[in-house]
């Protein structure tokens, strides 16, 4: 027996089951798939907006410190400078002021920092040091309105950076950085683009979110998949399994009904639902076109297939005993009560009744009231498991109440290792046996 079963022999609940649950889970796979990329990109989305009004509100901010504050500080005999820490009367430079605030934020812990870059910077320290802030300026030299953003790690912490333009809003700007000695560019205009602000957001606990939201949807479709199954499971056992296995169970029935115990079923456990309902369709069909084949030509059913079939049915020690010729025996099949379920056309002959008169009757029926209580404490002692012997004589009433003498050889017909029924074969007495 092959390893694998093709799959037209599977069950049709373990078809369902292959077809069924396969779908299911690339249906959630392509789900959480779409769901955990949508979500992605509404957060991508989400915290570029953040980004930029962080980045709008910090450059007002120092646009505000720049236009108002200094002006007023140096009307007022102040100056400006990095080492304002030092030196009374000096305010930090609009970056200085920026670069602190953010420092302070960042301590807060408002969930972000900021910091101003420039490729021609005066601090050194504040110059595009990796290929982020590089590619950044290089974009943002082309497009000064935009906001260059991407995810990376630092510090082993999964981060949001986003690089805006830092332009010179104002001519005091330009100029201030201009005349600076060292500054490493000298000819910046109004507008132009002089570095840009950084703003870094840390998105570990969004990634986390993330992923629970992706585990939380597998394990739902997960879970509704198998509730999908089992529906279908169900549903399938009560509106296809459970009619399609009485229906056949009826055709089998009417196949053993017709052919009484010769007619060979496959075994109950071979193929599926479908083929065992195709292969009684089949007996059922062949039984027909048998039958319609017989009724055109006038023929009677094949006695010596249904004898050689029923020979093929009795214990290996009966079939030995047992000589059946159907021409010159008569042969009935009784079930386990008696019960005639099939004869052939000599015993017909010998009980002078039509076959439809015998079947579905006693055999007890046809013979004397003698013959009829020997075989019923014959009956009564094979039931108790006593060994009778195989040959009998009986008395068999006809029709037209004559009667006639027979001996009768008995085996038992058994399937699945029990026993169904008996095999009959009898002979005509000659009327001087004694």
């Amino acid at each position: 027996m092959p390893l694998i079963t093709p799959f037209q022999d599977w069950r049709v609940r373990t078809k369902l089951i292959v077809v069924t649950l396969p779908f299911i889970a690339l249906v959630t796979l392509v789900a959480a798939w779409a769901l955990y990329a949508r979500d992605t990109a509404n957060l991508e989305e989400k915290l570029t907006q953040r980004a930029h009004s962080l980045s709008t509100q910090i450059m007002a901010d120092r646009k505000y410190y720049t236009s108002v504050i200094i002006p007023r500080a140096i009307d007022l005999g102040g100056s400006v400078g990095e080492d304002y820490q030092h030196i009374p009367g000096r305010f930090p430079l609009p970056a200085t002021f920026v670069r602190e605030v953010s420092e302070i934020t960042a301590v807060v812990g408002d969930g972000y920092t900021a910091n101003l870059i420039s490729p021609w910077p005066i601090n050194k320290e504040k110059g595009a040091k990796d290929d982020f802030q590089k590619e950044a300026f290089v974009y943002l030299l082309e497009n000064p309105a935009g906001i260059f953003h991407r995810t990376d790690r630092i510090a082993g912490m999964a981060v949001m950076r986003f690089i805006t333009a830092d332009r010179a809003s104002v001519q005091s700007c330009a100029d201030c950085h201009n005349a600076h000695p060292r500054s490493p560019k000298r000819d910046f205009k109004l507008n132009d683009v002089m570095g840009g602000l950084e703003i870094i957001i840390p998105i570990d606990h969004y990634v986390k979110e993330r992923r629970q939201g992706l585990a939380m949807t597998l394990a739902w479709g997960g879970g509704i998949g198998l509730f999908i199954t089992g529906i279908v499971l169900w549903g399938a056992r009560q509106a296809i399994l459970q009619p399609l296995a009485r229906l056949t169970a009826r055709l089998r029935q009417s196949l053993r009904a017709e052919e009484g115990p010769f007619y060979l079923a496959g075994p109950a456990d071979s193929g599926n639902e479908m083929t065992r309902f195709e292969r009684a369709c089949l007996d059922m069909q062949a039984l027909l076109v048998k039958q319609r084949q017989q009724l055109r030509l006038g023929m009677p059913p094949s006695e010596q297939r249904v004898v050689d079939h029923a020979v093929a049915l009795l214990d290996a020690q009966d079939s030995l005993a047992l000589t059946i010729d159907p021409g010159r025996h008569a042969v009935f099949y009784l079930d386990q009560t008696g019960v005639i379920r099939w004869v052939n056309r000599k015993a017909v002959d010998l009980t002078a009744r039509l076959a439809t008169e015998l079947i579905g009757r006693s055999f007890l029926t046809v013979l004397s009231p003698e013959s009829a209580g020997r075989a019923k404490a014959r009956l009564a002692a094979v039931q108790r498991g006593e060994a009778v012997p195989p040959v009998v004589e009986f008395e068999v009433i006809q029709t037209a109440g004559g009667s006639k003498r027979i001996e009768a050889t008995v085996a038992s017909v058994g399937e699945d290792q029990k026993v169904i029924g008996r095999l009959l074969v009898a002979r005509e007495l000659s009327p001087h046996h004694s």
